[in-house]
This record gives C-alpha cells, structure tokens and sequence, in this order.
C-alpha cells in the first residue's frame, strides 16, 4: 500500500509539473528570460538539439537543488505565467504567485514520497529540432516511466522552456 501511494503521489507530482500548460505556443519571450549562471557551461554543447537537452537538464538540475529562482530562468516569462495560472485554475494546491512559488508546492508534493532530488533526477533526455530555434526534448526523470516532453525555444538569451506537451510526444522508433 505504501509503494501505491508512494507511486500516486509521485505520479501526481510529475503530471502536475508536465500539465503546467496546455498552450503549444512558446509565447512571446524577453531578453529578461535569461537561465542562471550554474545554466550551461560557456563551451556550447555540439549541437542545437545539445543545447536544447541542456536547457531542460539544466531546469531539472537546479529544481532537484532547491534553487527554484534559478530553475525558473530556465523558463520564458510565458510559459512562467501559464503555468502558475494553470496551477491555480484546476486548484492542484493552494495558490501560488509566481514560478518559484509553484515548484515550492510541487517539492511539496514530490516530498510526501520521498526526496524530491532523487524524485527529479533526469535518467534520459532527447531533443530534436522543430525549425529554427525551436525543439523538442523529451526527458524521462526517476520518479517517472514516461518520459515528458517540452518545448525550448532559443531566444536572446539562450534556449529556454517554453511549453510542454504530456507524454504523446515521445519519440518513436522509426
């Protein structure tokens, strides 16, 4: 009973975070959109699609480390703002203002059933180009069979989340 449990709550979590919006469109984006200084490292990864899977690993690295600040600038303002409007909408916990306030409550959630950094550890990610300046990656974190998928656009100030779509992404074989 208590790994079903455990399993809901971490499902909840997960979905919860995946759900955050429901729009495809990465909306508009400000040079204020910019990822931490513990975001990529200056030597650029090998590929756009790299940098792209680096943007989301970099978001769940600094979420698993309680710096939610800093895992927020992995996110454009737009997609910040869907999200803490969705999370209020379908009232999947109390209110919350802004983006760190909305991991804060899904550290929360993840901490029910067990350590939300182990909880958040991305065991794989693909990204595949969508058009310029536009990705998707597919990351798969411990706590979770399916992997999500995002959408990262490359702004001013690097590639930054900027959407996400549950699990009928994933890629396929072929």
């Amino acid at each position: 009973m208590a790994l079903r449990t455990s399993a809901l709550a971490t499902l909840a979590a997960v979905a919860v975070l995946s759900a955050c919006s429901g729009k495809d469109d990465p909306g508009t984006t400000s040079e204020s959109d910019a990822p931490s200084s513990s975001g990529p490292s200056t030597s650029a990864p090998a590929s756009p699609a790299a940098e792209a899977e680096a943007a989301v690993s970099g978001f769940y690295e600094d979420f698993a480390a309680g710096d939610l600040d800093a895992a927020c600038d992995w996110w454009t303002d737009a997609y910040a703002a869907v999200s803490v409007a969705d999370w209020n909408k379908h009232d999947y916990g109390p209110k919350v203002d802004d983006c760190p306030g909305l991991l804060s409550e899904i550290t929360k959630v993840l901490a029910i059933v067990g350590d939300p950094a182990a909880q958040l550890e991305v065991t794989e990610v693909h990204g595949k180009l969508t058009g310029p300046g536009e990705a998707l990656v597919d990351v798969t974190l411990a706590a979770a069979a399916e992997p999500e998928t995002y959408q990262v656009s490359r702004t001013a100030s690097g590639w930054l989340i900027s959407g996400d779509r549950a699990g009928d992404l994933a890629p396929s074989d072929g």
